[in-house]
């Protein structure tokens, strides 16, 4: 602290009058949910009005024309949580049968129905206390490892063209239920419940101010960024499939440059790209409330945006959130 004394090292040489704002992107999204709030009460008639129902439509992806109703905006909402929680106190403690949906959406569509319950059935009989544990904990994730990812961890050291196909299909189920781990640790910062020509949505924003997209690690331990991926299998297993998710609006998780996927661009094909496809891809059953998909908003006062992001820009929203 000796520097903040000496004539160079005064405060107004560390902090910059172009940056001079907390960076704490949740304080900024904290205050995009009060503008949601309002528009859901309607406090849209003064002088703020205007920039209200402009940020909400563009947050949500709509026209200047379209007229949209807000029926519902959470702050942080935990949704795979609080979906197992519901099944725990309001289905007489029956975790275990969230705990399969959730499995059965991760494997389905890579074994088919039936050999999916079969490996399914395989993981929990050998420790019956995984069936109704939150899959998120410390004690599923040892568990996954113990089964398959000291195998995997061998086979993603090997040639990937000495690796069968039966092998690759084993790297793939442990893919599917690392995104199991993700999903239920993982929350979006605002979602949003909107009627929109008589039909009900709801759409997860992931707000965003200096950082990038989070990181998580794959079945070869090397770290991609996949956060928004998440959020998307998260609204699919809710909300049923995205009916106008296009390639151009899938977060789709990549290899990066990392050593761990090095010359093993065709494996990566045929193991978790497939799954991470495949995932996204599968025909979910859709409820009263559809799935409006997930959207990365940029809070920016003097940053670039990337394609995909929508800008909300700090100066007026601090300005208007009152």
């Amino acid at each position: 602290m000796e520097v903040l004394f000496e004539k160079e090292g005064t405060l107004k040489n560390f902090l910059s009058k172009d940056d001079s704002i907390c960076r704490e992107e949740r304080q900024f999204a904290l205050f995009l949910y009060l503008v949601f709030l309002k528009k859901k009460r309607k406090e849209t008639g003064g002088k703020n009005g205007e920039y209200i129902d402009q940020t909400v439509r563009k947050c949500l992806e709509l026209e200047d024309t379209q007229d949209v109703e807000i029926i519902d905006v959470y702050y942080e909402a935990s949704l795979m949580r609080d979906y197992w929680k519901y099944f725990q106190n309001n289905k007489n403690g029956e975790e275990s049968e969230f705990n399969e949906k959730v499995l059965h959406f991760c494997l389905d569509f890579q074994l088919g129905a039936v050999k999916a319950k079969e490996e399914i059935d395989r993981l929990l009989s050998n420790q019956p206390k995984l069936r109704s544990s939150y899959i998120g904990q410390t004690f599923w994730q040892g568990a996954v490892k113990e089964a398959y990812g000291n195998e995997v961890s061998k086979l993603m050291k090997e040639n990937s063209d000495s690796i069968t196909d039966e092998e690759k299909q084993q790297i793939g189920i442990k893919a599917g239920l690392d995104i199991a781990k993700m999903m239920m640790n993982a929350t979006p910062d605002i979602l949003v419940v909107y009627n929109l020509d008589g039909r009900l949505y709801a759409k997860a924003l992931e707000c965003k101010y200096q950082s990038k997209e989070g990181k998580y690690q794959d079945v070869a331990g090397a770290k991609n960024r996949m956060q928004l991926f998440i959020q998307q299998c998260i609204m699919c297993f809710c909300f049923g499939t995205n009916g106008h998710m296009n390639e151009q609006k899938r977060h789709m998780p990549n290899p990066l440059n990392s050593p761990k996927w090095k010359n093993k661009e065709n494996l990566w094909e045929e193991t978790c790209n497939r799954v991470y496809q495949g995932i996204l891809d599968q025909d979910m059953e859709t409820g009263d409330i559809k799935n409006g998909g997930v959207q990365l908003i940029r809070f920016t006062g003097n940053h670039n945006l990337k394609e995909g992001e929508i800008q909300v820009e700090l100066k007026e929203l601090l300005e208007n959130m009152y």
